[in-house]
């Protein structure tokens, strides 16, 4: 049996325990980067580029986050007085956003949304998310965020 390889949860754990957790993200078009989990991470909202302040400003009611990752934008949310539900695919991402005061956070996957119909008000991917998967995929992920979310009620 092989191990499942967490490495962006093993770089958000070990920046939290005050380790060296710079990692390498390698790109399908060959295009590979070092990234400084501290930088691309754990920023304060000060720090955010301008697209993601803006966004965050038009979070209202219940919040899902996907791609929590270290939870910053969730605890930003949480901040604000709004519920948020942060999931990633990172088992260790869970654990660093939750010690770091992430009140709901959960292992799930982009193309498993386990929540019932009309759970959010507003769904934040402030990632790559869409980045992952072919266009049949896409079709049906965002069709189950069009019935999880409160949209089709405001038209």
């Amino acid at each position: 049996m092989s191990k499942v390889i967490d490495a962006f949860g093993e770089a958000y754990m070990a920046y939290l325990k005050g380790e060296p957790s710079n990692h390498y993200v390698e790109r399908d078009d060959g295009n590979i980067r070092e990234s400084d989990s501290a930088y691309y991470y754990f920023r304060t909202y000060d720090e955010w580029q301008p697209y993601e302040q803006q966004a965050i400003q038009e979070a209202k009611g219940r919040v899902l986050d996907i791609g929590l990752g270290a939870g910053r934008h969730a605890l930003y949310i949480q901040e604000k007085g709004l519920k948020v539900v942060g999931i990633d695919t990172s088992p260790l991402a869970i654990q660093v956003s939750q010690r770091r005061g992430v009140k709901d956070a959960r292992v799930m996957r982009l193309f498993d949304l386990d929540f019932p119909d009309d759970s959010f008000d507003t769904v934040l991917m402030l990632g790559q998310n869409l980045a992952l998967g072919d266009i049949e995929d896409m079709r049906g992920y965002l069709s189950r965020l069009y019935e999880i979310t409160r949209w089709n009620h405001y038209r």
